[in-house]
């Protein structure tokens, strides 16, 4: 690759991720109003310590089950001021290392063309970058999985001693121990390394070294921060875990599962088919020619290096799309820890293609049924988006939409292989796979630049004027509207922090109530406050991202 080619990507890379950074998230990357709220619940411990001097100032305080990224936030408060944009900054660092990592492994793995591949998928698809400019804690934790994972193929260097692979093992397992402490969802990526040296065949140190790297994180994580605060973090783990992610029952995992393989729009498998479905369909394809193999490997040129990393990549990837699929709740930010194994392999097989094709058109069982289910399920998915799950088209042609697109794919991929062995089918699939790719991306972002707005900054900055200082705004919403002004924000969730009396706790100070309004007037307040959220005491209802927020006024004690 020349280098003006190299400066437009870097260009390209850096220019997306920081242009109008205070501008709105994408509304339509993620169905949920975490988009609205999280990156305010987020900064809320290292905001008010800059700002007021002490980190806690209720009772919600997310630092303690991300301490690093919030160490990480104070000081970068402290050196440039407290804003969305200085937040933000973080993950836009955070990316660009986990970019540059990324490609020193895989090119140490794959080579030169597969690292860059990788990076141009995962630097450029909209569904990492739009987040990657977000001060949410999946970027940061990304950074630490690649970092892992470039510790694993730095260990399997043909060339590396026995006492240096035993350290980048080692420095894995400390690694994945980091990240794990640091954003708890990503506990998936530990069955990574153990997987891979499982394939591999290697001895017992091995994986000693990985258990004990995590080991120590764990440890010194256990003394030195959970046990003084283990009630509190106990409790903020139970909520998450039992309200947000964890099933209720079997039938509710098996909907769970069913809904992210074969749902709408919020299923993971449907997310990924519409928003890029290039990488997700060379993946599947990936995986599918995998099973098909049998062996384990696609070439026999392949090494056992780059097969280890391959088993890495695979067991992040699965590991991290079975949680996903299991949990209850599961926005598409959660995404992005395995979108790094997701786009590598993308990369690995476009590069493959003949080896992959040749794999996938065998006529064994196992081939027969890898191409078969893949294009079963992409076609399933490409019929869907079209006809979604009703409310498009009358009952009898969504059912028929739905079964029928997906039942003839699978019978031709079985009785007909012969496709994939003709000359050229390997070159037309990966010209059709990239053409694919940028006009999904270029449509993405280019509705993202089409509808680019500022309504969450401008109501930071609205509230900023409108409220007397030493305001207090109250609601899960209030942090996702404070990010650029200097009030105070108390986060209300019941259940997990300042559910008891929320209003009377803040007396002493001006009040405001901020909820999502409107269509989506939240009913906690309704029950709790109702004569405080009657609409003739709104002082604002402002559209903002693509959710009617409201904001109320506590009367002072004694006042009508």
């Amino acid at each position: 690759m020349k280098w003006p080619a190299v400066a437009v990507l870097c260009l390209l890379l850096v220019g997306l991720r920081v242009v109008a950074l205070r501008s709105d998230p994408y509304s339509r990357l993620d169905w949920s109003a975490g988009l609205l709220t999280d990156e305010g619940f987020y900064v809320h411990n290292a905001r008010n310590l800059a700002l007021f001097g002490r980190a806690r100032t209720d009772e919600f305080n997310n630092m303690l089950l991300s301490p690093l990224l919030h160490y990480v936030q104070v000081a970068a408060f402290v050196a440039f001021g407290v804003g969305s944009a200085q937040a933000r900054a973080i993950s836009v660092v955070s990316s660009l290392l986990a970019l540059g990592l990324l490609f020193a492994a895989l090119r140490r793995a794959f080579g030169t063309r597969i690292a860059l591949t990788a990076v141009v998928l995962l630097g450029l698809d909209h569904v990492n970058l739009l987040y990657n400019r977000m001060a949410l804690m999946d970027t940061p934790a990304a950074l630490g999985a690649v970092a892992a994972f470039y510790a694993f193929v730095r260990a399997q260097e043909a060339d590396a001693t026995r006492r240096a692979r035993l350290a980048w093992l080692g420095a894995c397992g400390a690694l994945l121990g980091v990240t794990v402490v640091s954003r708890m969802l990503g506990v998936y990526l530990v069955a990574a390394p153990f997987t891979a040296l499982a394939t591999a065949g290697r001895r017992r140190e091995a994986f000693g070294a990985v258990g004990a790297g995590l080991a120590v994180v764990a440890a010194g994580y256990v003394v030195g921060w959970y046990l003084p605060r283990a009630a509190e973090i106990a409790r903020m783990n139970r909520y998450y875990r039992t309200v947000q992610v964890q099933p209720r029952s079997a039938a509710h995992l098996l909907r769970n599962v069913r809904h992210a393989v074969l749902g709408d729009h919020r299923g993971l498998a449907p997310y990924l088919f519409r928003h890029t479905p290039a990488a997700f369909a060379l993946a599947l394809a990936w995986l599918a020619a995998l099973a098909a193999a049998r062996a384990g490997r696609l070439s026999a040129a392949d090494g056992a290096e780059a097969m280890a990393a391959v088993a890495y990549l695979v067991a992040w990837l699965l590991a991290g799309w079975a949680l996903l699929a299991a949990a209850a709740y599961s926005p598409s930010r959660y995404y992005v820890m395995t979108y790094p194994a997701l786009f590598s392999l993308a990369a690995i097989a476009l590069w493959s293609l003949p080896d992959m094709l040749g794999a996938l058109a065998g006529r064994g069982a196992a081939a027969c049924v890898a191409r078969s289910a893949l294009a079963a399920l992409l076609a399933y998915h490409a019929a869907e988006a079209v006809v979604h799950q009703g409310g498009v088209v009358g009952r009898a042609a969504t059912l028929a939409a739905l079964l029928g697109a997906p039942v003839a794919a699978a019978i031709v991929a079985w009785a007909a292989p012969g496709a994939m062995r003709r000359p050229g089918a390997a070159r037309a699939a990966a010209v059709g796979a990239v053409a694919v790719w940028l006009g999904f991306n270029a449509y993405w972002l280019g509705d993202w630049a089409a509808h680019l707005s500022y309504s969450q900054y401008a109501m930071s900055r609205w509230l900023a004027a409108a409220v007397p200082p030493g305001s207090v705004l109250l609601g899960d919403v209030a942090p996702g509207i404070t990010m650029d002004n200097g009030l105070a924000a108390v986060n209300v969730i019941p259940g997990l922090c300042n559910g008891e009396r929320p209003v009377e706790r803040s007396s002493g100070r001006p009040r405001y109530i901020a909820i999502l309004d409107g269509r989506w007037k939240e009913r906690y307040w309704l029950r709790r406050y109702p004569g405080l959220v009657d609409a003739k005491r709104r002082l604002r209802l402002a559209r903002v991202l693509r959710w009617d927020v409201g904001i109320y006024a506590v009367p002072e004690a004694g006042a009508p």
